[in-house]
């Protein structure tokens, strides 16, 4: 998560998973209070599985009222080789943020064997297999003890600081 995710995670109200009757795809859906820092009252994520892992995963477009918390601006001094001058270029990158999670990501035509897959699609398939596992994490572990984390209850056997 990043520094600023904060303020945008506690507007989060709700989340719940609506699973594709037939298949193993599933969304998870967040339900967002009104804020100051998006437009949008519901955010989701869909994952579309084959053979149980993820190939596909498409997800609402943040509509972004102030700063956008999954990019951020850098600047670099640019030198002129012949004239000696230099000039700032201010360039945007991803910033780390939860928010990254809401971005789409299709492996559907990509290389089946990922031993022959190029540099990009090897870094999209990390990044699709990233956001499985934490909307994994959300699934099974998350929300059907939400109120328990909540609420700080401690099962028997819990290990506050395990894993």
């Amino acid at each position: 998560m990043g520094k600023d995710d904060d303020a945008l995670l506690n507007c989060i109200e709700n989340i719940h998973v609506v699973d594709e009757e037939g298949t193993d795809n599933f969304t998870i859906v967040f339900s967002i209070r009104e804020n100051e820092i998006i437009k949008n009252k519901e955010l989701t994520k869909k994952f579309y599985l084959k053979d149980s892992a993820p190939v596909k995963s498409e997800s609402t477009v943040i509509e972004w009222v102030g700063k956008n918390l999954t990019l951020k601006e850098i600047k670099k001094k640019q030198k002129n080789k012949k004239t000696g001058q230099q000039r700032v270029i201010t360039k945007q990158v991803k910033a780390k943020s939860f928010f990254n999670f809401f971005s789409n990501i299709d492996l559907t035509n990509a290389n089946p064997n990922p031993l022959e897959a190029n540099e990009d699609e090897m870094k999209l398939r990390e990044e699709l297999e990233q956001d499985f596992e934490v909307g994994g994490v959300l699934v099974d572990e998350v929300l059907p003890y939400s109120l328990e984390y909540y609420l700080g209850v401690e099962h028997e056997g819990d290990d506050a600081y395990g894993d």
